[in-house]
């Protein structure tokens, strides 16, 4: 076998099927016959469900009493109690045991099996399966012969069985169910595992109490085996039971589950009279619908059912693990002269999660040459492991792709599992997806499939070099060495996934004999040069252990000799006296060890006798195996291929059973030692070890070779000249394919001899045209190509053309114009198929029972906006900038297909159902939508438009009845793929077949005319379905809308997880539901969020054992958000940035990491001139801290505006990109010498050279010397400029009384309110200082930048606004945008974490001292009191932050009930203004009167008790931390003599009152201990450039701000835009609009002076004034 083995373990019996049924047809026409193979197959539910036509079903499970299960009488209401019910009552049970007595005799053998009355419709592909499906029917008619001790014992296991599971699971929330039944799943689920039955509110239901049969026996014998989440509503589509009824998700009455049970039940019931039917209707000769059973190994039975076109039935196969009997199926279905033969390739393969238990490769090597060459043949693959695909490897190797690759977009939704993951399941292991496979054809004519390929030998080497490493990961060292800095969940859950294993080593061998087959190259020097890596590898721990076993399997696969050839065994067997092979006469190449192990080794296993006859090389080994199984004595026998020059050169060693090294397996070195052995014997030792020639086998079967099935190598000589295929430099990607087109034509030839031009031209993703004159030859690639990019290699006088072409298709998905080749239609026989888009039937659909609520509705803009992924939904955030982007056709389309729905339904307003499409640049309409019912894919978990199309030519739109149209406007691009999309909307659900003269078939094409843009007379559709069916819009819209409307299912088109992450981003918090976990959709964005439950438990604790009155999941995310936060803002990819950009600049110049560090962001120097600042040396040493300072008093202040005109000149004229320049020096960290003047140049990362900073330092430095001044440097850092944006009544403000002032505040109007506009909430800025318009107006206006309310990304055009008048439409404003909303939620989560894990530190002492006694020392109660004081102060704290938590979440989760007022006056955004050459930023909000309680409002106050770095900033660290008296007092008024009068503000709230002027920000008044300005601002004025940031550029002057030393941080934070600076008085500074700084975070920050902001701001209202100052504290 391929799959490596596995002990023997818990085996899951999986009674009925897990996930809802799907049709089986789905992606072919419905003309054509469909032969069916179902791998795993389970119940039946996906051949019920399947749309009727002509089929032929081949079901494969490994377990018998799964197949079992497959037949049905015509007692419909009891069936479905017997098939589902795990508890029957007498009446039946009786009539099981009834079926059974007719079915028992008809097993006998094939022969009794065929002449019974099923055999026209089930099938038995061999005499093995109908024995094991036998012997269940026999297992169950046992039951009604036992005696009173054996059924009470059979029903007292059985019970125990189900108690065991109950118990198992009665703490979980399972959500697995989900899929079919939403939220009322795990009620369900509960109630099923309680009673065994399903409730449908049944008056007459009977007692049910005696164990059902066929949930007991299994392959785990007559133990209870069923699996732990087994439900028998998975199976079916319980939506069904809301779009019928109208309820609401939120429904929570005791009705709605037996409603959803009785759904399930008619669904049933509807499928098994549609077969009845269908089976009644037919006979032997005729039948529409047969079933063939194989009880067996999937993998196996593919293997076998390959091997009948090359060979006898009698296969050469192992049936299954632990089983030495081959695979032999019936001859009179898969002979080659069967006279009515049963298929061996089919059309569709079903795969159910096998991929899940087999492995990707394994799965589809095995099942890939069964799927049949059509355009329309699907092979399904499901998984529920969360695992990653690499999909470019895996198509490449095995010949076809997912089609959503290709498409980029998915008809399935996953809606269920995304809620899934925010149910609290943090780490889930499941995420349900399934996929269909195509072959890579790309639906051209076959003959371009079979083109063969070619590599270079060391370039294919080299690949599946990288293919082995990963197939053989979980050996890595470097995932071992990685767990080692996890924390214990995540290694344990490494832990977990690497102790999977799919594949071994014939894995890899049967790998690349599929890959030979496709692949022409030199293989022997392939394998050769592969032999050589693996051999060479140090990747993998265990990987040369295994050399051998590799070069075995190359042999059996038929790749060339072993290293170790025969000539070389012959003479080393003639110089050594070995004991092996000492009579065989030849000795082949491969031969069988069979080991006997005894009995005692092992305590459970599959036991078998060993049996063999003759001796030597003629021995024969039979196995027997033992019916008794795990309670028989027989050893156990195991055997397996080895080379036999490695059993002469290892002739006197041993061989023995182990257990395959892993991580999961530690525990088991301390019993079995190092190698892991269970039995151990020397190879000579003819008791255990047999040498043989062929694996044993069971009774009489014999076969040639153990692993003999190889296959068919590429036949040289019938193929033409290959395509090539040229990798990258790295090896990774596909770079170019290249086709050699030989002109064999005379005209051709003679064309090219005559030099005619030769050009090439696109025909499809895959397809060519070459043309040489008149001559023309189409060429097939296997991989989607840039035919306009590519080269032509011509060679006229060997007469042959070259056509080398880039590859396009990668694994990146990204925005794109052209968007037509996503999708994909071909020509299977004469009939339309669909490649990226699977086919319903929209009158089995259920449609919706529109509800008055319309919360009946609500779900449905979650599921529409499910179809954006998460760049897509980044980039609808964003408005496109000005300038030539690149359009994302694929992200309108979807924005247009959102319009539609949510307007059809009337989630979101009035319904409107007619829409027309209307080409915005063409300026006309190019068809018509009407939407007739909104129905649900109830397969495929999404809902589905029954629309009508028109096409909207001149003829038509005449004669139209017209009434109220939508028009949804689309661009070129859209237009054009709109044209495309439409066809197969409509191809997906036609009942009516093609005509003859299809115009698809005349042009064939689909679309039709697909260059034609919007031309509203040239429809892209065919006339085959018009006005069939359409009698539904002759009342409403028409006889002439009826005559050409074509029927269309129109779906949302959503995104793929395996491509694009999918899903929301934790921005936005909603009021939580029903758990503590909710998804909600807010402003076009959906968020998958934690929140805590409206409801507390008391007696829920905490780590520490403390009742919280907190729930406890919320608590954990608390913790979890106190770990994030502590780490700090730097991300992973920042990091990883830093540490590259480290290297880059390090080469040329060594201190780059060291002069400047220290600074927030840890900018780092590309040169600096003048002296070498000290470095620490020695292998222990660290890095010195360095501050920047601003510089006072030197002698270039004077004129350094003038100078700094003429250094940024300089600057531009070398070329030179930079991005701020700051005049200032720095001092190491706690000492008070500083550097020389430091003239600090910002430059965009990467953009300057090592030599050019060189040569223009010293140009500067010629400049200013030439001025007359010394003692400076010049440094250049990289560094980017930024403009920092990133209901109910504002909540009144008194720090005093407030419990929790630091989380109250930013709900608060005091200084430093963080606000946003509302139609972009993730730009976010801040309020700067309260105004009134005038003494005669009680309008408020609040002051901030320009670019926080119209972000120029938003608002690329930058004029004016002046909302005199209330005609102007409005903009309003919110206070807290996305980021500082989750923020602030955030840093309240954070602060609980740190409480409880602060009141588990101390709690830890009173524990330690032990309840008082009486006599103590007095010290130690007053410790213990002391510690116990605090941990109920935490404790009280913790209750009062989650207290405020809950109400925040309640009242200000939505951004409409934050809105505070709308933006009356913004300034367009200017630099360099004249005459002083300040930015020119800003902006004036009138604040709503009735969002303010004015009785409590502070004015312009700020609260100092937040952030030791900030000054009238709203800036919050993660962690909170109050800024107390004493501290401030330090900070603020270091000198002794500014204490006698220091007095700090009351309650902490200081008033800005008072303007710093220009003169005195030059010479500063307030000196820090040191002598020297505490470091808020610059005395020199500092000079940045911004680079056409939309629209805006030029050079600016502004105040610099610098850190009042490292230890604090950056004086502003993104998001601190507007904020106003004051000093220590509370006199106004100026107003930040900017900052500098690498990376993350700010080194310097940028100030416009208020004293000029003031006078602009005169200048339009002229009357206005500073809010008045509020002589007293809110009492």
């Amino acid at each position: 076998m391929s799959h490596p083995l596995y002990w023997p373990g818990r085996i899951y019996f999986y009674p009925i099927g897990n996930t809802s049924a799907v049709c089986l047809t789905e992606e072919l026409p419905p003309e054509h016959k469909a032969d069916v193979l179902l791998l795993g197959c389970g119940d039946p539910r996906h051949v019920l469900y399947t749309n009727p036509r002509k089929l032929d079903i081949t079901c494969c499970d490994v377990d018998a009493a799964v197949l079992v299960n497959d037949g049905a009488e015509d007692r419909l209401p009891s069936i479905w109690n017997v098939f589902y019910h795990m508890m029957l009552d007498e009446n039946l049970l009786s009539l099981l045991i009834e079926q059974c007595r007719k079915l028992v005799p008809l097993a006998e053998s094939l022969d009794s099996w065929r002449r019974g009355p099923y055999a026209h419709v089930v099938n038995m592909c061999n005499s093995d399966t109908l024995s094991e499906i036998g012997r269940f029917w026999k297992y169950w008619l046992e039951t009604s012969n036992f005696n009173v001790t054996q059924a009470k014992r059979f029903k007292e296991d059985f019970e125990n069985g189900i108690k065991k599971v109950r118990k198992r699971v009665e703490d979980s929330f399972i959500t697995t169910s989900m899929r079919s039944a939403g939220p009322l799943a795990p009620k369900q689920f509960k109630q099923f595992w309680k009673t065994g039955v399903t409730d449908d509110g049944s008056s007459d239901t009977k007692p049910a109490n005696s164990p059902n049969p066929t949930f007991t026996f299994s392959l785990f014998g007559d133990e209870f085996a069923v699996h732990y989440g087994t439900d028998p509503i998975l199976g079916f589509h319980l939506a069904e039971a809301v779009a019928s009824s109208g309820l609401e998700l939120s429904t929570k009455t005791t009705s709605v589950i037996p409603k959803v049970v009785r759904t399930a039940r008619q669904q049933f019931s509807t499928w098994c009279k549609a077969v009845i039917r269908r089976v009644q209707n037919s006979s032997a000769s005729s039948a529409s619908l047969i079933v063939r059973m194989y009880a067996g190994e999937a993998l196996a039975f593919c293997q076998a059912l390959r091997s009948v076109h090359t060979s006898v039935v009698h296969t050469p196969i192992f049936t299954a693990p632990w089983k030495r009997s081959v695979v032999q199926l019936d001859d009179t279905l898969y002979s080659l002269s069967a006279s009515s033969p049963a298929p061996t390739s089919f059309n569709v393969i079903e795969t159910s999660n096998l991929l899940d238990h087999l492995g990707l490769h394994n799965l589809l090597i095995a099942s890939i040459p069964l799927l049949f060459d059509s355009p329309s043949s699907t092979l399904y693959t499901e998984a529920y492991c969360l695992q990653e695909i690499h999909l470019p490897k895996v198509f490449r190797t095995t010949c076809v792709v997912p089609s959503v690759y290709i498409s980029r977009f998915t008809t399935r939704s996953n809606t269920a599992e995304i809620a899934m993951g925010a149910m609290g399941q943090t780490h889930r292991s499941q995420y349900h997806e399934r996929l269909a496979w195509k072959h890579i054809n790309f639906g051209h004519p076959t003959d371009g499939l079979h083109e063969p390929i070619s590599f270079s030998e060391t370039q294919l080497a080299r690949k599946l070099f990288d293919i082995y490493l990963r197939m053989f990961s979980y050996d890595d060292l470097r995932k071992k060495n990685a767990m080692l800095f996890l924390n214990k969940p995540q290694a344990q859950r490494m832990i977990q996934s690497s102790v999977i294993i799919h594949y071994s080593h014939r894995s890899f061998a049967l790998l690349l004999a599929h890959i030979r087959t496709r692949v022409r190259s030199d293989w022997n020097r392939v394998i050769h040069d592969l032999q050589g890596l693996i051999q060479q590898d140090h990747t993998l721990i265990t990987g040369t252990n295994f050399f051998q076993e590799t070069i075995c399997q190359f042999t059996l696969a038929g790749f060339g000799p072993p290293r170790f050839s025969l000539v070389d065994s012959k003479q080393f067997r003639s110089q050594e006296d070995i004991p092996i092979f000492r009579s065989w006469s030849k000795v082949p190449e491969v031969v069988t060890i069979a080991l006997v192990v005894p009995r005692h080794v092992i305590a459970r296993d599959r036991s078998a006798s060993l049996r063999y006859r003759a001796e030597g090389e003629n021995k024969v080994a039979v196995v027997v195996e033992d019916r008794t199984g795990i309670n028989g004595t027989s050893p156990m026998i195991v055997s397996f291929p080895i080379l036999s020059s490695t059993l002469i050169y290892l002739s006197r060693g041993t061989v023995g059973l182990a257990i395959s090294p892993t991580s999961g397996n530690p525990a088991l070195i301390q019993k079995l030692g190092l190698q892991l052995s269970l039995f151990n014997v020397p190879l000579t030792d003819e008791r255990y070890a047999h040498i043989l020639r062929r694996a044993p086998t069971t009774g009489n079967d014999t076969i040639n070779s153990e692993y003999s099935l190889i296959p068919p190598k590429l036949d040289v000589e019938s193929q033409g000249h290959p395509i090539h295929v040229e990798m990258d430099k790295s090896n990774t990607e596909v770079q170019s394919l290249t086709a050699h087109v030989n002109i064999v034509d005379p005209v051709g030839q003679a064309s090219l001899a005559s030099s005619c031009g030769v050009t090439v031209e696109q025909l499809s993703l895959n397809k060519a045209k070459l043309h040489v004159d008149q001559y023309e030859h189409v060429i097939f690639f296997p991989l989607p190509v840039d035919v306009a990019n590519a080269k032509l290699r011509v060679a006229r006088r060997s007469k042959y053309v070259e056509v080398v072409a880039p590859v396009t298709l990668t694994p990146d998905v990204k925005g794109e114009s052209d968007t037509r080749g996503n999708f994909r239609t071909a020509f299977d026989c004469g009939v339309p198929t669909l490649w990226s888009m699977h086919r319903v039937n929209l009158d089995r659909c259920p449609s919706f029972k529109l509800s008055r609520s319309r919360k009946a509705f609500d779900w449905l803009e979650l599921h529409v906006n499910l179809m954006f992924s998460q760049r897509e939904c980044m980039s609808r955030q964003r408005i496109a900038s000005p300038g030539p982007t690149t359009p994302d056709t694929f992200k309108n389309l979807k924005d247009s297909l959102y319009t539609l729905f949510v307007t059809a339904t009337g989630s979101k307003g009035p319904t409107q159902a007619d829409f027309a499409l209307w080409d915005s640049e063409e300026k006309r309409r190019y068809a018509m939508i009407l939407v007739t019912d909104i129905r649900l894919d109830v397969g495929s978990h999404a809902v589905v438009a029954d629309s009508w199309i028109i096409p909207w030519s001149n003829d038509i739109q005449d004669n139209l009845k017209r009434g109220r149209v939508l028009s949804i406007k689309t661009d070129a691009h859209e237009s054009a793929a709109w044209k495309h999309l439409l066809p197969l909307f409509i191809e997906r659900c036609c009942t009516w077949k093609h005509k003859t003269s299809c115009e698809y078939l005349v042009h064939n094409s689909v679309p039709l005319y697909p260059r034609s843009g919007s031309d509203p007379e040239k429809a892209p559709w065919c006339s085959c379905g018009m006005g069939v069916g359409s009698e539904v819009l002759r009342e409403r819209y028409g006889s002439i809308s009826a005559k050409y409307a074509t029927r269309a299912a129109i779906s949302p088109l959503f995104a793929v997880s395996y491509m694009e992450k999918v899903g929301g981003m934790i921005d936005d918090l909603a009021e939580p539901t029903l758990t503590s976990y909710t998804v909600i959709y807010q402003r076009h964005r959906l968020c998958l969020l934690t929140l805590c439950n409206n409801k507390t438990n008391d007696s829920q604790l905490c780590q520490s054992g403390f009742p919280l009155g907190i729930d406890k999941v919320f608590l954990s995310s608390c913790k979890e958000v106190s770990k994030t936060l502590s780490l700090g803002s730097a991300s992973m990819k920042d990091k990883e940035a830093v540490v590259s950009a480290v290297a880059r600049l390090s080469v040329f110049y060594a201190r780059a990491a060291y002069d400047f560090y220290g600074t927030p962001s840890g900018a780092l120097c590309v040169y600096k001139n003048g002296d070498a600042w000290p470095v620490r040396t020695g292998p222990e040493s660290q890095r010195i801290i360095r501050e920047a300072h601003g510089v006072h008093g030197h002698p270039m202040q004077a004129a350094w505006c003038e100078l700094g005109e003429r250094v940024y000149t300089l600057l531009d004229d070398k070329g030179v990109r930079w991005t701020s320049i700051d005049p200032l020096a720095f001092v190491e960290a706690g000492k008070k010498t500083f550097s020389p003047l430091l003239i600090w140049i910002g430059v965009e990362p990467e953009s300057l050279t090592y030599e050019l900073a060189n040569t223009v330092a010293d140009a500067i430095t010629f400049l200013l010397t030439e001025a007359g001044f010394s003692g400076f440097e010049i440094g250049f850092r990289e560094s980017v400029v930024t403009r920092s944006v990133a209901g109910p009544k504002m909540l009144s403000f008194d720090p005093f009384t407030d419990s929790v002032p630091e989380f109250r505040k930013p709900f608060t109007p005091a200084l430093g309110l963080s606000i946003a506009p509302l139609e972009t909430p993730h730009f976010e800025g801040t309020g700067a200082l309260y105004f009134r318009e005038s003494k005669d107006s009680n309008r408020v206006l609040l002051l901030t930048c320009a670019h926080v309310v119209r972000p120029p990304l938003a608002h690329p055009r930058n004029m004016v606004l002046d909302r005199k008048t209330k005609r102007h439409p409005r903009e309003q404003v919110i206070a807290l945008g996305n980021s500082g909303y989750t923020n602030t939620l955030k840093s309240m989560m954070g602060a609980i974490g740190d409480l409880d894990h602060s009141i588990r530190d101390w709690q830890y002492v009173p524990d330690r001292l032990g309840e008082p006694k009486e006599g103590e020392p007095e010290n130690i109660t007053e410790k213990r009191d002391e510690y116990l004081a605090l941990v109920k102060k935490a404790r009280k704290r913790i209750s009062e932050i989650n207290k405020f938590h809950s109400e925040t979440v309640k009242q200000w989760t939505i951004p409409d009930q934050r809105i505070i007022g709308e933006v009356l006056h913004v300034e367009p955004i200017d630099l360099n203004v004249a005459p002083h050459g300040f930015t020119s930023d800003w902006a004036i909000i009138e604040l709503y009167n009735d969002k303010f309680d004015w009785d409590t409002f502070v004015g312009n106050k700020v609260y100092v008790g937040i952030s030791p770095a900030v000054l009238a900033d709203h800036y919050i660290p993660p962690s909170g931390g109050n800024l107390s008296s004493l501290d401030y007092g330090k900070l603020m008024f270091p000198r002794p003599e500014d204490q006698v009068d220091y007095k700090y503000p009351e309650n902490g709230l200081l008033q800005a009152f008072g303007v710093v002027q220009a003169d005195e920000i030059h010479n500063p008044k307030h000196l820090d201990c040191q002598q020297e300005n505490i470091a808020f601002s610059s005395s020199r004025t500092s000079f940045t450039r911004v680079y056409d940031e939309y629209g805006i550029e030029g050079t600016s002057m502004e105040i610099a701000v610098l850190p009042y030393g490292s230890m604090n941080g950056p004086f502003s934070a993104p998001g601190d835009s507007g904020s106003i600076v004051l000093d220590r008085n509370g006199r106004i500074l100026g107003m930040v609009t900017g900052g500098a700084g690498a990376a993350y975070r700010n080194d310097v920050t940028y100030l416009t002076p208020y004293w000029w902001i003031e006078e602009e701001i005169k200048k339009h209202f002229p009357n206005s004034f500073l809010y008045e100052v509020i002589k007293k504290a809110v009492e």
